[in-house]
């Protein structure tokens, strides 16, 4: 269910698409939607627990070369299903390089918050932002 979950806001934070009104218009709320979705979803716990389960189904129910006992081509199945998701979790690190303040550099959040001109919503990141800020 949160995967996708994470599909439908990443539709949203595309950057050609002007925010829905149920958004107010915002790019800071999408951002932060898609920013707490791959926190959660993109975890190295959650793409380890995922990779075993893809792994053992993979292996349990192999593929029409890897029917009957042929073990070399089970495992190499069973392994090709875990790359993707141990690659998930990459994304994590490539978004909190992307989103966090440092090195003179300012993150994707703290621009975001800057631009915003919706003052109810800057009132609502207020405490939110500081975490992105160093």
């Amino acid at each position: 269910m949160g995967y996708f979950l994470s599909l439908s806001i990443a539709d949203l934070s595309e950057t050609n698409r002007i925010p829905p009104e149920s958004l107010k218009k915002s790019p800071l709320v999408i951002a932060a939607m898609v920013y707490e979705a791959t926190r959660k979803i993109c975890s190295p716990v959650v793409a380890v627990k995922n990779a075993t389960v893809s792994f053992l189904k993979s292996f349990v129910h192999p593929t029409k070369n890897g029917k009957d006992f042929k073990i070399r081509q089970r495992f190499l199945d069973a392994l090709c299903s875990t790359v993707s998701q141990i690659a998930v979790s990459m994304y994590k690190e490539q978004g909190d390089s992307l989103v966090q303040s440092g090195h003179g550099v300012r993150g994707i959040m703290e621009r975001l918050y800057e631009t915003e001109k919706n003052p109810e919503i800057k009132k609502q990141f207020k405490h939110y932002i500081t975490q992105f800020i160093q």
